[in-house]
């Protein structure tokens, strides 16, 4: 693990710090051992699994409620731009209309979503056509983007700010209770799972 120096001091070696980093990530997953009993890991790419010590300072998110307004937080506040990652809409009507300010004050949205995605009836139905015509003009002008996933496998959003994400349970669904970290290496975590599955992601959606 250590070699002693020709000054006399001691070192870490190569082995020891890959061993240190391997621990980091044992130590998120024993943190959180009751939440890994019940959720999975097993679809997302080994070399994203290999980084879990960067979630270290992540936080856990045990209300729905809690994750929904975690997320409408993080887009009213975001500067640059926001991503995600979802199965489902995970909107209110007021989400709604903080994304539509984003894009207006210039922060640039990405999304990733399941093919055949459509928005809940309730959601339709609840916001104004004008604000749906305001979104299709951000899709055109490219400060909005969308692409399509066969199947996701985590579920994840995002800023330059903040990021949350939730890992599916053992039945492959989703419970949006998961996790929320302003940390920078969890940022960088973040944003390249995101870049890994967008490089995938299909423009076209099958419905």
């Amino acid at each position: 693990m250590v070699n002693r120096t020709n000054y006399g001091s001691y070192e870490i070696t190569p082995y020891g710090t890959q061993a240190v980093r391997l621990l980091d990530g044992y130590k998120f997953l024993s943190r959180h051992s009751e939440y890994f009993a019940t959720h999975s890991l097993k679809e997302l790419p080994q070399k994203f699994q290999n980084r879990l010590g960067e979630l270290n300072d992540s936080e856990p998110v045990n209300r729905i409620m809690d994750t929904f307004g975690g997320i409408e937080k993080m887009i009213r506040e975001a500067e640059e731009y926001y991503l995600y990652i979802t199965q489902e809409t995970l909107m209110t009507e007021s989400g709604v209309q903080y994304t539509l300010n984003a894009l207006d004050n210039g922060v640039k949205g990405k999304g990733i979503k399941p093919t055949g995605f459509t928005r809940p009836r309730i959601i339709e139905d609840t916001i104004p056509d004008e604000v749906w015509k305001d979104f299709r003009s951000h899709n055109q002008k490219g400060s909005l983007e969308h692409k399509y996933l066969e199947s996701i496998d985590i579920a994840l959003f995002m800023s330059e700010k903040d990021v949350f994400f939730d890992f599916p349970d053992n039945a492959g669904n989703y419970d949006y209770l998961g996790f929320t970290s302003t940390d920078a290496k969890a940022l960088d975590w973040g944003k390249d799972v995101f870049e890994y599955y967008w490089e995938r992601a299909s423009l076209i959606n099958s419905v």
